[in-house]
């Protein structure tokens, strides 16, 4: 039996109030582990938490029971997921928020501490969440398990671990095991080895499938905390429609180490071939990460890869056009204020600066 791992892809943000990770990487090997002790969750004995939203207690009598609040010191936590999974969401929130408040200070951007917990509600059954985001105005998808909204200023995700995908491959694996317990007298030498080469294989899917599952949950998580902080500390502004830079910022901070090879892949993959997106597109159609955007993946590598190389290059010039926020000029010419005109010799110099990565 061939067992194959699915492949997250994109979604799409919607009203340029909500925004949603994309996934879909060329890459999907890597194992994370998580810290045994949860220390960012001291906030629960009241060691420095931050007060909580005053509009939580409302959130959670509409969800009701099960649900309850966890607490980091710069995060609130409404679910019903086991504690583990908690303490790891928590840990993961909280690593978000100091790279994001690094990233500020390195590129000198004024931030102002949040005031009050930024809340997440962080769902386990699909069915929950699907309904609460058709609430708040959002089509979602299994394969996307997550989006922040920024009009409540919450991030929602989904246990992706109980997503149809995952469990149909559970599925899988569980009938491959069983298939080897079937056997008809006693099984030669030869079909002992086959055996145990098949069982082998089936362990090595199991484990994969886990480290994909870990990936996905990660990157979803780092990816809309990011959001979340970056607007909750007023690093961005809300209703920015540069909706490249918006996605390009918070692909940033899905890895821990840079540059983002899940998304440098892509962007290779997107240069190879015959039709890229242009930069002039990029930045002056928002409809290119938006809702039906034929090539989300490869735009949303791209804005990536173009916030990196103005964030390593231009690091002043960035900071100002971040500021900018909204402005009465175009978006071509916003960007030529801030930076150069954005022509092909530009665009060259732009994509040239990563064949080192190659």
């Amino acid at each position: 039996m061939r067992l194959k791992l699915p492949t997250a892809e994109c979604a799409s943000p919607g009203a340029g109030r909500l925004v949603s990770c994309s996934l879909r990487y060329s890459v999907l090997w890597i194992v994370l582990t998580f810290p045994g002790n949860a220390s960012a969750f001291q906030a629960l004995k009241g060691q420095g938490a931050l007060p909580e939203d005053p509009r939580d207690p409302e959130v959670l009598k509409k969800l009701g029971h099960p649900y309850t609040v966890s607490a980091t010191a710069h995060f609130s936590i409404i679910s019903y997921v086991e504690p583990k999974l908690i303490s790891q969401f928590g840990e993961l929130a909280e690593e978000t928020y100091g790279r994001v408040l690094s990233f500020a200070r390195r590129l000198d951007l004024k931030s102002r501490p949040p005031s009050i917990r930024m809340t997440v509600v962080y769902f386990d059954s699909w069915t929950d969440y699907a309904a609460y985001a058709r609430k708040q105005e959002f089509l979602v998808e299994e394969r996307v398990p997550g989006f922040f909204d920024e009009r409540s200023r919450r991030s929602y995700i989904f246990n992706y671990a109980n997503s149809e995908a995952i469990r149909q491959k559970r599925r899988d694996i569980d009938t491959a095991r069983a298939s080897l317990s079937r056997t008809n007298g006693v099984p030669s030498a030869t079909e002992q080895k086959a055996r145990r080469t098949k069982l082998e294989r089936i362990q090595k899917i199991e484990s994969s499938l886990e480290s994909y599952m870990e990936l996905t949950t990660a990157t979803v998580v780092r990816h809309e905390i990011a959001h979340q902080v970056l607007i909750s500390m007023g690093i961005q502004k809300a209703g920015d429609q540069r909706r490249w830079l918006c996605e390009g910022l918070a692909t940033q901070f899905e890895t821990l180490r840079q540059p983002n090879r899940y998304r440098l892949a892509d962007f290779f993959s997107a240069g190879a071939g015959n039709d890229p997106i242009s930069l002039v597109a990029l930045i002056s159609d928002p409809k290119l990460i938006g809702p039906g955007a034929v090539h989300q993946q490869q735009a949303y590598a791209e804005a990536w890869a173009l916030t990196f190389y103005l964030v390593e290059e231009h690091p002043r010039e960035f900071s100002l056009y971040l500021k900018e926020g909204r402005t009465v000029h175009s978006q071509e010419e916003s960007f030529e204020r801030a930076f150069v005109k954005p022509d092909s010799e530009f665009e060259q110099r732009w994509r040239s600066y990563f064949d080192k990565y190659r």
